[in-house]
């Protein structure tokens, strides 16, 4: 696997970007999504909220049983 490069400055989103996403939420389900070390993995989550706005940070728990578990 290959390493990946660190983010550009470009590549973040802003802090009011975030907060105007964020106050467009109201779905009652979300799909978080993952490329990582594990490789690309999904789930769908019941329940998201924000944490900081800098650095952008969402909060989501996982079950321990899930298959995408180790991923995340």
């Amino acid at each position: 696997m290959k390493a990946k490069s660190p983010k550009k400055q470009s590549d973040q989103v802003s802090s009011e970007a975030f907060r105007n996403a964020m106050s467009l939420l109201n779905a009652p389900v979300f799909l978080v999504t993952t490329d990582g070390h594990f490789g690309r993995h999904g789930l769908t989550v019941s329940e998201i909220c924000s944490v900081s706005l800098s650095p952008p940070t969402l909060l989501f728990c996982i079950n321990r049983d899930n298959r995408s578990y180790e991923a995340f």
